[in-house]
């Protein structure tokens, strides 16, 4: 375990949230935006595993292999894509999915690493399809779950509700009860649950966090079954995302993939919300379009269906943010101002409803997490700036009573400063993706201890 505490911060694994792996490059083949309407209920409970499918199995000498001496595997691991029982954000019933990473020398009590992803962009990339995230988890001896998030793996046919609260919630709450169902089928037992996440995988843990604690009933339900919460690392998320994207279209840097990923989730999901065109957000001629109904037909019917990886998704995209997003947007977002919480103050220059709608989803407003919670965020970060961290530290900190003097101690801001060696950190390959796990390793390091 010590050498794990040594190796972690120097890991060479870095598992960006940018994928970059060449997929078929035609769209998909699907109604844009398909929902699934069903007017039968759940099969059974929320959560209720449907299928486990074991993928591969890999030695510690395959595992040793793959990390290149960068860290030692303790035990090989077992992979399995899962399915289980959920709803959508309307509440129709639908089968998500995603990896289950198992180590293989002991029947447990496995501490559990629950792992949220950061931005992808091609159904290939889910996790029950190309498992990544989990596999060093799993080789130190945890139980990891990386789940599909809405709108992939079994649940393709959805429009994925990108950085929407209640998408995480449901989803990672439901695949830990599904975990457990895995487990309790196969003779295994859990002791303990850690969060993980970066980027968009940040804001997702963050969500999965708030859900557990603000509800008694899944916070005891969890803990019966070997998965109380123990410690929270959301790094380097766009937890205040109103924030986060005015600071970025103000400064002119948004990154085109997260622009049309969040006005296409938010317009089908908050459509009441955002009731005008798509043509007030976006540029129709930067983005090819002849009409309205073209635009939306381009944004959901071609860069939206999952067919492009991020990279390609990237070169498809106008680079100029004039080209990208409608003045009508620019403009508005040039007038807004926030508190020292990171709170807009004035909603009325909103002209869209889009910043409205992304307040609505702001994870550092009305609650305070009482788990010890971590905020790893480098620097350096271009696409997620490093003061969000800060503000929300400063929103956590007035809610835990309503005082921003009084700090919650429960939560820390982890600044991460680039190297002496000339290496920039940035939002790509900060090292804030893998060193929660020295953190977790060192808790139950003190919990053997103590024992």
């Amino acid at each position: 375990m010590k050498k794990l505490l040594i190796a972690l911060g120097l890991i060479g694994i870095q598992i960006s949230c940018q994928q970059s792996r060449e997929v078929d490059e035609e769209p998909l083949n699907r109604p844009p935006n398909f929902v699934v309407n069903s007017d039968s209920p759940l099969q059974g409970a929320r959560g209720s595993l449907v299928s486990a499918t074991h993928v591969i199995t890999l030695s510690e000498d395959e595992l040793n292999a793959r990390f290149g001496g960068s860290v030692t595997a303790r035990n090989g691991i077992h992979v399995y894509r899962i399915e289980y029982e959920s709803v959508d954000l309307n509440n129709a019933p639908i089968i998500l999915s995603g990896a289950a990473f198992i180590p293989d020398n002991s029947n447990g009590p496995f501490p559990v690493v629950a792992l949220q992803h950061g931005t992808i962009s091609a159904k290939a990339n889910a996790p029950s399809v190309r498992p990544r995230e989990g596999i060093l988890e799993a080789s130190q001896g945890f139980a990891a779950l990386a789940i599909d998030y809405m709108g992939f793996g079994s649940s393709s046919q959805l429009l994925h509700p990108y950085l929407i609260e209640e998408s995480y919630a449901v989803a990672g709450v439901d695949g830990l009860r599904a975990i457990h169902d895995f487990a309790n089928q196969r003779g295994l037992t859990f002791a303990g649950l850690f969060l993980k996440g970066y980027s968009e995988g940040g804001y997702a843990t963050l969500a999965m966090q708030k859900a557990i604690e603000l509800n008694p009933a899944i916070e005891l339900e969890l803990a019966s079954k070997g998965l109380p919460l123990i410690a929270s690392a959301p790094s380097a998320g766009p937890h205040q995302l109103a924030n986060v994207a005015t600071t970025a279209v103000n400064g002119g840097n948004a990154n085109p993939v997260y622009i049309v990923k969040v006005t296409g989730a938010y317009k089908q999901w908050f459509a009441e919300d955002i009731p005008g065109g798509y043509s007030d957000i976006l540029n129709q001629n930067g983005l090819g379009a002849i009409s309205e109904a073209n635009l939306a037909e381009r944004l959901n019917g071609f860069f939206l269906t999952g067919a492009w990886d991020f990279g390609k998704l990237l070169e498809l995209l106008p680079k100029q943010q004039t080209e990208l997003l409608s003045d009508t947007l620019i403009e508005d977002f040039a007038l807004v101002t926030y508190n020292e919480r990171g709170e807009i103050l004035d909603t009325d220059v909103d002209r869209t409803g889009l910043l409205a709608a992304m307040d609505a989803n702001n994870l550092a407003f009305g609650w305070s997490p009482k788990t010890p919670t971590r905020l790893y965020h480098c620097v350096g970060d271009e696409v997620v700036p490093h003061e969000s961290a800060l503000t929300a530290k400063i929103a956590f900190d007035y809610y835990d009573d309503l005082d921003s003097s009084t700090p919650n101690e429960m939560v820390q801001v982890v600044s991460i400063p680039d190297p002496d060696n000339g290496v920039k950190y940035g939002h790509g390959n900060c090292p804030a993706i893998n060193l929660p796990l020295q953190w977790f390793a060192g808790i139950i390091q003190g919990q053997n201890a103590a024992n």
